[in-house]
């Protein structure tokens, strides 16, 4: 995270129309093997 990036806790009251957030992360390798072990058809809503 960025110096200039910052995580805002906001509660529903606060939220407006038009606002927007977003919070990206990077899977690891270890993640993404974990995940392809994990049980199902491949179709399944995670």
């Amino acid at each position: 995270m960025n110096d200039d990036e910052h995580v805002e806790n906001r509660t529903f009251d606060e939220i407006r129309i038009g606002d927007a957030a977003s919070l990206t992360r990077v899977l690891t390798a270890q993640e993404a093997s974990m995940l392809a072990c994990a049980p199902g058809d491949g179709t399944d809503p995670l």
